[in-house]
């Protein structure tokens, strides 16, 4: 593998290999990675990204961002090797804390210009200052614009901490975009994105010069790309084509294993049944051979002769019929063990039924920041409300309001019901408890084998009930705040920010499906319009600027 330079910026990560040759932009061989605990996460891995645009995709969990990481170099293979002819630009699911300690222009890295464009205009400029601006004298107005162009309408100066969770990752992927880089990998870079927010992503992607890895789980973006790979436990599966040819292939090799099993599982039936008619001959030669021995009508020694080659016979069937059933058995394993891979996990909600009650009154109500005209809405039980609005707009803010962690401006908040709160960073979670422990602190009601059962159908079955929580991916430590705040007695109204961030596409239409079915009520975050409409929204709250 060919010596490399890495540079590391808050954003994304470069890493500039030499190139040559005709070989693709990157090429993972023999990729292997183990977790802390030991467990193998994936086992050599080996593939390559040759095209304008790549998709990862998998089940939360199957180790995506452990593998992006590692594509980026910012992560050790325990096996293998990750060979780049690139300048690669790495956006990474998660945010990282000190970027929200910088102002915009700090982020962006053009502090420097900027003030010293700021001597220039007040005529105290140094030569030092004009070798910093360089070329850049319109940088202000390029950043201001390219600022306008996704709807961040604060200035350069403005601490990144008073940005939403989608003004931020807009803001990294501008920044990211502007690069120099030849190859992108995304990390889930839609998510905390508004519609026009994921409409500029969608742009952007289109538009940029470089080879693109995407690891995404939504649906419109997917349909963009030109190959799929699928990780699960099985290795590395490639499909050529968009999510939608990716679906009805998948479907064809579901309907495929399924045919293969049946016929697998009736020919099982059926060598044990053969098994047992020979058996049941042989039986019945056995006893004509005994009667004829005692009448003495047949000489003993062809007697004998006829008895050694029918057990010589029934040997010959035996072994034949033992190596069958090895050979089904192995393939029968081998067929479920693929088949698990595309079985559907189950979500387990709270099925009480309550009567019927107002829950939560919003009445005047004008949120702390930014706030203009007041709210008004009513929530009871089985209301399933959408809370839209484009980043920025304080759907986090009214949330806190609703929990009390924040006062209003003006109006009023009237809580007749248990609030409970599920955001987007797994807050709720306790991270140094195990996943059967954090069920069994938040639901207390549950026995421990109600706790596995819950458990289990989000496929945590066994000894995996004990992994600590801070080893899940994203996806899984989601899955389990679901079932948490799910699961609570007497059924809360749950307050759900962007609880699909995170999920992969199953899960996702699984957590829907659930809220769907969910017998209380919720204040939904979300941007994904599959989601919204398969969860069952009855009404929707709109917030503007």
């Amino acid at each position: 593998m060919p010596t490399g330079i890495m540079l590391t910026v808050p954003c994304f990560h470069l890493y500039q290999l030499v190139s040559g040759g005709t070989m693709p932009i990157l090429h993972a061989h023999r990729v292997s990675f183990r977790l802390n605990t030991g467990e193998s996460l994936f086992s050599e891995l080996s593939f390559s990204i040759d095209s304008k645009l790549t998709a990862l995709v998998g089940r939360n969990g199957a180790g995506k961002s452990v593998l992006a990481s590692i594509l980026a170099g910012e992560c050790q293979p325990d096996l293998g090797s990750v060979s780049c002819r690139a300048n690669l630009g790495y956006f990474r699911q998660q945010e990282p804390n000190r970027n929200k300690l910088q102002s915009v222009a700090q982020f962006m890295e053009v502090e420097h210009q900027l003030l010293a464009l700021d001597r220039v205009e007040q005529g105290q400029a140094s030569l030092e200052d004009i070798d910093t601006i360089g070329d850049n004298w319109h940088i202000r107005e390029t950043l201001e614009s390219q600022l306008l162009a996704i709807n961040l309408n604060h200035t350069l100066h403005c601490p990144c901490a008073q940005l939403s969770g989608g003004e931020m990752a807009k803001l990294r992927l501008q920044k990211l975009f502007n690069s120099d880089a030849d190859l992108l990998i995304l990390d889930e870079p839609s998510n905390h994105l508004d519609n026009q927010g994921k409409s500029w992503l969608i742009e952007q992607i289109q538009g940029s010069t470089a080879q693109i890895l995407i690891i995404s789980h939504d649906r419109e973006i997917l349909n963009y790309v030109e190959v799929i790979y699928e990780l699960n436990t099985l290795g590395l599966t490639q499909h050529s084509g968009n999510y939608t040819s990716y679906e009805a292939q998948k479907r064809s090799r579901l309907n495929a294993i399924d045919r293969k099993l049946a016929n697998e599982k009736l020919k099982h039936k059926q060598i044990r049944q053969q098994a047992q008619m020979s058996h049941e001959k042989a039986q019945k030669r056995a006893a004509s051979g005994t009667r004829l021995r005692r009448s003495g009508s047949q000489a003993k020694v062809l007697l004998n002769t006829m008895r050694d080659r029918a057990e010589q016979s029934a040997s010959t069937r035996a072994t034949q019929r033992d190596n069958q059933l090895s050979q089904n058995a192995a393939t029968l394993a081998e067929l479920t063990q693929q088949r698990e891979t595309l079985k559907p996990q189950t979500l387990h909600l709270n099925s009480v039924i309550e009567k019927q009650h107002l829950q939560l009154r919003v009445e005047e109500l004008t949120l702390p920041y930014n706030s203009i005209n007041p709210l008004n809405f009513l929530l009871s039980t089985g209301d399933k409300l959408h809370l839209s609005g484009n980043n920025g707009t304080g759907k986090s803010t009214l949330i806190k309001v609703l929990l009390g962690e924040l006062a209003p401006a003006t109006g009023l908040v009237y809580r007749n019901t248990p609030l409970f709160y599920l955001d987007q960073y797994f807050d709720l979670l306790k991270s140094d408890l195990s996943l059967l422990e954090n069920i069994s602190h938040y639901c207390p009601a549950l026995d421990e084998y109600q706790s596995r059962t819950l458990l289990a159908g989000i496929g945590f079955k066994a000894q995996s009930v004990h992994r600590n929580v801070h080893l899940l991916s994203g996806g899984e430590k989601m899955k389990l705040c679901i079932l948490i705040v799910t699961n609570q007695t007497p059924l809360p109204l749950l307050l759900l920010d962007e609880p699909d961030n995170h999920l992969d596409i199953a899960s996702k239409q699984l957590l829907a499906t659930a809220l769907n079915q969910y017998p209380g009520s919720f204040i939904l975050v979300s941007h994904d319009k599959a989601f919204i409409k398969e969860s069952g929204v009855t009404c929707i709250q709109a917030l503007s600027n």
